[in-house]
């Protein structure tokens, strides 16, 4: 008896980035969301500080290579997001 697999469907650039900021051991990496158009990612959300918006785009960057990051992470020291 023969088995068909199907293929996983392949997963997007956009769901990596997601994935990576899903993952990180950092809570307010993980609300952070990003979008791509063409080769730009766009990183979006809110932290709580200027430290945590620079780790996240390191992150992001690490894993994009050459692609441009638009990085539109707010920062509210006051609100806790």
């Amino acid at each position: 008896m023969s088995a068909t697999l199907l293929s996983p469907t392949p997963v997007s650039f956009e769901d990596q980035v997601n994935h990576l900021l899903q993952s990180s051991e950092f809570p307010q990496v993980r609300s952070l969301h990003c979008q791509t158009s063409g080769s730009e990612v766009v990183l979006r959300g809110c932290v709580s500080s200027f430290d945590i918006k620079v780790l996240a785009h390191h992150m992001v960057q690490s894993a994009c290579g050459m692609r441009s990051i638009a990085n539109e992470i707010v920062v509210q020291t006051d609100v806790l997001c």
